[in-house]
C-alpha cells in the first residue's frame, strides 16, 4: 500500500509539472515579433537567409540592429523565420520539449552506467527542474518567448545539455563512438555561437569537466576513460566558437561604444563577488520556491533508494555535496565574468537566466544526495510516508504557480490581437501606396520588451527602424 501511495504521488506530481509546462507552451502561441526580431526579419526578407548569415563578415556596415557575429543566433533565427509567424509561435514549445528531453536523456545515461533510480523519477526530476527554472527566470518573457532572447540564452543552456548528453552516452558503450564525437563537435561549435556570455559559460563548464576527467583518467576511472575524448572534442570546438565570435569583422561596431574594459586582475575578484551576491539574493529573495524544489528533490532522493539499495556513505555524500556547490559557484562566476570585464557590472537579467538554471540544478543535485543519504538512517515509518508528503506539498505549490502563469494569458491574447490588427493595417496601407503610416502602439510594459518603435520616438516620423524597413514603408510614427 505504501509503495502504491508513493507511485501515485510521483505520477500526480509529474502530471502537475507537465500541466505547468503545457501552460508555458500554450502562452507561446500568442507571441509575435518584437524589438530586435524586426532587424533579423528585415535582412531575411530582403537579403535572404544565406546573405544574412554572411553579415558575420560585414565590417563595413556592422550596425544592423543585431550582433552579426553570433552566427548560430542568425542561423536559427532564419530557420524560425521561414514558416512565418508560426515559427515564433511554436518557439516556446520547441524550447521546452528539447530542454526536458535533454534532461531526461542525461539522467537515463547516468542511470544505465550506474543504476541509482527509476525512469519515472528521472522524468519527474527533469520536469520539476525545468518548470521551476522557467518559473523563476528573470524576465521570463524574454527568455522563453521573445525569439531574440530565447536563442542566445535558453538555447545556450539546451546546447550545453545536449553536449553533456552526448558525453554521458559514451558511458553506455563499451568503446567510445566516433559518430558521437563528430556530433559533439558540431553541437559544441553551434552551441558556442549563440552569444558571448553563453559561449564563455559553456567553455568554462566543459573546462572544469575536462580537468576532472583528466585527473580521473590518470587514476584509471572507467567513466573518465570512456568520456575523455568526447569531452576534449567539446572543449576544442567550444574554444573555436569563442574565437569565431571574437574575430568576426562585424565586431568593429564595438569601436564606437567607448568602453573601458576592467582591469583583468580585478575581474576575478568582482566576478566572485557578483556570483556570491546572485546566489545569496536568489535564495533570500525567493525563499519559498527554492525551498519547495529542494524538499521535492529530497523526496526523490529518498524514493530512489527503493530501487537502489547501495548505502550512501556520509563522507562520500558530503564530498559530493561540497563539489557540487563548488562547481555551481564556479559556473556562476564564469557567467558573471564577461560583463564584469566589459562593463564592470554583472549581466542583465537575461544573462542571469543562465545562472538561475545553474543554481537550481546544483541545488537539486545536493537535495537528491541529501535525501538518498538520510533515507537509510531514518525510521521506516518516516521513510515510508515522508516522500509522499514532500511531493504533495510540491504539487500544491506547483499547481498554484501554474495558476499564476495562466493568469497572464489575457495579456498575451490582447497583445496578439493588437499586433495582428496593426500588421493588417500596415500591409493594407502599403498595398494602397501609402508609405508614411501612423501606427497604434502596443503596451509591452508587462513583458519588458520593446515594440516596433522605441517609446522615446513616439510622435516622431521614424525612417531607420528595422520594422519600418521590413514593411517597405518610408516612415512610421505613433500618433501623438
Amino acid at each position: 500500500m505504501i509503495q502504491k501511495l508513493n507511485q501515485s504521488t510521483v505520477f500526480l506530481c509529474l502530471a502537475v509539472a507537465a500541466i505547468g509546462l503545457a501552460v508555458f507552451s500554450y502562452l507561446g502561441f500568442y507571441n509575435r515579433y518584437w524589438a530586435d526580431d524586426w532587424c533579423y526579419n528585415d535582412d531575411f526578407k530582403h537579403q535572404g537567409i544565406i546573405k544574412s548569415i554572411g553579415t558575420y563578415f560585414d565590417g563595413e556596415n556592422p550596425h544592423r540592429g543585431y550582433p552579426p557575429n553570433r552566427y548560430s543566433f542568425t542561423i536559427l533565427s532564419g530557420l524560425l523565420y521561414l514558416p512565418g509567424i508560426f515559427g515564433t509561435q511554436i518557439l516556446a514549445t520547441i524550447t521546452i520539449v528539447l530542454w526536458v528531453i535533454a534532461l531526461v536523456w542525461i539522467g537515463q545515461n547516468l542511470n544505465r552506467f550506474k543504476p541509482f533510480t527509476s525512469g519515472s523519477l528521472i522524468t519527474l526530476a527533469s520536469a520539476l527542474l525545468l518548470f521551476y527554472t522557467l518559473y523563476l527566470l528573470p524576465r521570463r518573457f524574454q527568455i522563453l518567448y521573445w525569439r531574440s532572447g530565447v536563442l542566445p540564452y535558453s538555447w545556450t543552456i539546451i546546447s550545453g545539455l545536449y553536449i553533456i548528453g552526448l558525453i554521458t552516452s559514451q558511458l553506455t558503450r563499451e568503446r567510445p563512438s566516433k559518430g558521437v564525437i563528430y556530433l559533439t563537435a558540431f553541437i559544441s561549435f553551434l552551441g558556442g555561437g549563440f552569444s558571448e556570455i553563453g559561449s564563455a559559460f559553456l567553455f568554462s563548464g566543459i573546462t572544469l569537466l575536462l580537468l576532472v576527467a583528466w585527473f580521473e583518467k590518470r587514476r584509471s576511472k572507467e567513466w573518465a576513460i570512456k568520456t575523455y575524448s568526447t569531452i576534449l572534442t567539446a572543449w576544442v570546438f567550444l574554444l573555436m566558437a569563442l574565437i569565431a565570435l571574437a574575430v568576426s569583422p562585424s565586431n568593429v561596431r564595438y569601436v564606437d561604444l567607448n568602453r573601458n574594459p576592467n582591469d583583468p586582475f580585478l575581474v576575478s575578484f568582482l566576478s566572485l563577488r557578483y556570483a556570491f551576491d546572485f546566489i545569496l539574493y536568489s535564495l533570500l529573495g525567493l525563499p519559498l520556491p527554492h525551498a519547495i524544489l529542494f524538499i521535492a528533490f529530497v523526496g526523490l532522493g529518498i524514493l530512489s533508494q527503493r530501487t537502489n539499495h547501495e548505502l550512501y556513505e556520509i563522507r562520500r555524500s558530503a564530498l559530493a555535496v561540497l563539489l557540487t556547490v563548488l562547481f555551481t559557484y564556479l559556473l556562476v562566476v564564469a557567467i558573471e565574468a564577461p560583463t564584469t570585464y566589459l562593463y564592470s557590472a554583472p549581466p542583465d537579467p537575461r544573462g542571469q537566466s543562465l545562472a538561475r538554471f545553474v543554481v537550481l540544478a546544483g541545488m537539486s543535485i545536493v537535495a537528491w544526495t541529501v535525501g538518498a543519504t538520510v533515507s537509510t538512517r531514518l525510521s521506516k515509518s518516516l521513510v515510508a510516508f515522508l516522500p509522499a508528503i514532500l511531493l504533495l506539498v510540491c504539487s500544491v505549490y506547483t499547481l498554484r504557480a501554474t495558476l499564476n502563469i495562466y493568469r497572464e494569458l489575457p495579456g498575451f491574447i490582447q497583445r496578439a490581437q493588437q499586433w495582428d490588427l496593426r500588421d493588417s493595417q500596415i500591409k493594407d496601407a502599403i498595398t494602397q501606396g501609402i508609405t508614411q503610416i501612423e501606427i497604434v502602439p502596443i503596451d509591452t510594459k508587462d513583458i519588458n520588451t520593446r515594440d516596433i518603435i522605441r517609446s522615446e520616438d513616439f510622435g516622431k516620423w521614424v525612417t531607420e527602424a528595422c520594422g519600418v524597413q521590413y514593411y517597405d514603408a518610408e516612415a512610421m510614427r505613433v500618433a501623438p
